[in-house]
Formats: structure tokens, sequence, C-alpha cells
């Protein structure tokens, strides 16, 4: 692959607890610039439909999240919609079934 073909692929990353929001961003708007915009839109998302995700956050921290994690929803939620938060699996979850328009 060319060097002119890489700076094709190249993203611009915010930080490194924003990859995950900037790489959806990347793939949905076709800039990692708008993972401030993924990120509220997600938790947006969260928000509008806690019992579909309440249970993964809520479950017992020692098993599938890490200890760090809170483990109230709507503190999670609080939590997330902050900069520099990590992405999860749930968050991931999230953008599957958040539409990009």
């Amino acid at each position: 692959m060319s060097d002119d073909h890489k700076k094709d692929f190249k993203l611009e990353w915010k930080g490194f607890s924003e990859t995950k929001f900037s790489s959806l961003a990347d793939q949905l708007f076709k800039s990692s610039d708008f993972h401030e915009k993924v990120r509220e839109r997600i938790v947006k998302q969260l928000k509008s439909s806690p019992k579909s995700y309440k249970v993964l956050i809520e479950m017992d921290s020692s098993k599938k999240r890490s200890k760090d994690v809170p483990k109230d929803f709507s503190e999670y939620v609080n939590n997330m919609s902050k900069k520099g938060v990590w992405g999860d699996e749930v968050t991931l979850q999230r953008s599957i079934s958040t539409p990009s328009t």
C-alpha cells in the first residue's frame, strides 16, 4: 500500500479513550471529528430505553464488567456522557441500533 493510499485510512484520534467513538464516527460520518456527537447520540438512546440495557449495567461487577464501572444505570449513563470515559460493549451495542442521521 502506498503512503498516499495509507493517508486515506488514517484517523485523527482525539484521545485514547475516545477511540471507540472516533472509530464509530469515522464509519458513520466519514470523519472521526464527530466522536462527541456519536457519544451524545448513544447516551441519548441509552436514556430513552433504560429497560433494554439496565440489566447489563447493574449485573454483578465481578462477572463481565470491571470494578470501576458504575453498577447503577443512571450513574453509568451520567458517567458515559463525560468526555474521556471509555466506551464499552454496551455503548457498542447501542451504536448498532442508533440511527446515523
